[in-house]
């Protein structure tokens, strides 16, 4: 490391250029997330009649080892409706009238 504490607009935008044309770097996976990709061509075989069993040995040979449960739930999140927000409704106080009860009871 070169130690520089100083730089210069050339020096920030190569390396804004570097930074941008770097490509991320790919993370592995997680069960779930393969599944849940994989989650289209699961749920079009269970409809072509595999059963969950079937499925979980079959990507146990194909290296995804996991349960029948997990695999259901990944054919279920890609069929759930994801709900809509339903935002309250605040409703206006009532406004009293100037001179009304209040300014009575202050007097």
């Amino acid at each position: 490391m070169s130690g520089r504490n100083t730089f210069t607009k050339t020096d920030l935008e190569l390396m804004g250029k570097e930074l941008e044309s770097s490509p991320a770097p790919e993370r592995p996976m997680t069960k779930s997330e393969a599944l849940d990709a994989l989650a289209p061509q699961l749920k079009t075989a269970r409809v072509r009649g595999h059963t969950l069993a079937s499925l979980v040995a079959q990507l146990a040979t194909l290296g995804l080892k996991t349960h029948a449960r997990a695999i259901s739930e990944s054919i279920g999140r890609l069929d759930a409706v994801k709900p809509t927000r339903v935002r309250s409704v605040r409703r206006k106080a009532a406004k009293t009238p100037v001179g009304g009860q209040d300014a009575q009871v202050r007097q």
